[in-house]
């Protein structure tokens, strides 16, 4: 499992507990969805926004700078980058 899938993956079960333990909050930490192995940035998105991002399949959000070459940028803020990995197998 690529380190990008493992994180996406934590960011899940961070939205899971939130919601299991009835921590209803507008927005919480995620960590960077890059495939950088020493990186473990964390920044702040709404619930909502995480819950689309995730759920397309193939979109990451990553901190700025950690983008890889491959990525097709769909969009970026100040504190993320959401990208596409192309590279991804279905």
């Amino acid at each position: 499992m690529s380190k990008r899938r493992l994180f996406r993956e934590v960011n899940e079960q961070i939205r899971s507990l939130n919601t299991s333990l009835g921590i209803v909050q507008d927005s919480y930490v995620v960590l960077c969805e890059c495939d950088e192995p020493e990186c473990v940035k964390g920044f702040e998105v709404t619930a909502h926004f995480h819950a689309e991002i995730a759920a397309s399949g193939k979109r990451y959000l990553v901190t700025p700078g950690h983008e890889h070459p491959a990525d097709w940028i769909v969009d970026r803020s100040e504190q993320y980058v959401i990208v596409d990995d192309r590279n991804l197998a279905a």
